[in-house]
């Protein structure tokens, strides 16, 4: 038997159902830094850091339908959220250092549980890892944000004469010394040339159990804590009209178990960019 399928007409969504995630659809491109830390079994040594200017391009797209979960101990609730596809590359080399996939969704409140709006995000990373991060929607701010710095020392292990980072260390070209311990610095130094006139901050972290690994990373390199803020922003040009950028800090806190000690080492593991709605 022929199936005969019927094509039905799109649902029509407005972006102001996205609550606070309204402004990403689209495709964003820019620059950033990335410091990580790698086990180094082959060089016979416990660590080496890897630090690399990269370039980056984060693609939102909405999620064709509203989203219904079914109430139990309430109503049923609607969801909204976008797919999402992030492309990381080494900014002098083109070598692929991060791809990830996952959904933001915007949660309203509830009654079981008793529960303000929320604002998630799943992703997965080939690595075979998975998390689910959640926030609650803060207010828009006039201006431009007030970004925290972040520190990139490690807990638990101590370099040589205890320095870090160490000083054999080579930056990538255009990346000030101080970027190394704090690479916030890049996003607060983007923002000198800029008339900010709002921000919307989207800022979620995992809770307990709230990241899923292969065995191999559980034994090698297990993330033990997430934690990630968009700041997205309207630029005022010199011309008078109106842009969007988007700034982001993420820190995945990677826990390495020791060889010769018992306490592990939790290295924060440090992405930061700022990208440019195209």
């Amino acid at each position: 038997m022929r199936t005969r399928l019927r094509a039905a007409a799109p649902a029509f969504l407005s972006t102001a159902d996205l609550g606070p995630l309204q402004d990403l659809p689209g495709t964003w491109m820019g620059s950033g830094l990335s410091v990580a830390e790698l086990p180094d079994h082959q060089g016979h040594a416990p660590f080496r850091l890897r630090v690399d200017a990269t370039r980056e391009i984060l693609t939102f797209t909405e999620i064709g339908a509203p989203i219904s979960n079914r109430g139990n101990g309430q109503g049923d609730i609607v969801l909204r959220g976008l797919h999402y596809l992030q492309q990381v590359c080494d900014a002098r080399t083109n070598e692929a250092l991060h791809v990830e996939t996952g959904m933001w969704l915007f949660v309203p409140p509830t009654t079981a549980p008793i529960a303000v709006a929320t604002i998630v995000r799943t992703a997965t990373v080939p690595h075979g890892a998975a998390l689910l991060a959640q926030g609650t929607p803060l207010p828009d701010v006039a201006g431009a944000p007030d970004i925290p710095p972040l520190d990139t020392t490690p807990i638990g292990y101590t370099f040589g004469d205890g320095d870090f980072p160490t000083p054999d260390v080579q930056l990538p070209p255009g990346i000030p010394d101080q970027a190394l311990r704090d690479p916030t610095v890049l996003l607060t130094d983007a923002l000198k040339e800029q008339t900010v006139i709002h921000t919307t901050t989207l800022d979620v972290r995992t809770g307990r159990d709230d990241i899923r690994a292969i065995g191999f990373l559980g034994a090698n390199a297990a993330a033990a804590r997430f934690e990630s803020t968009y700041w997205v922003e309207t630029l005022s040009g010199i011309d008078g009209v109106e842009t969007l950028q988007l700034q982001y800090s993420q820190q995945t806190t990677l826990r390495f178990p020791s060889r010769s000690r018992r306490e592990p080492t939790d290295w924060p593991h440090i992405q930061v960019a700022t990208l440019v709605k195209q």
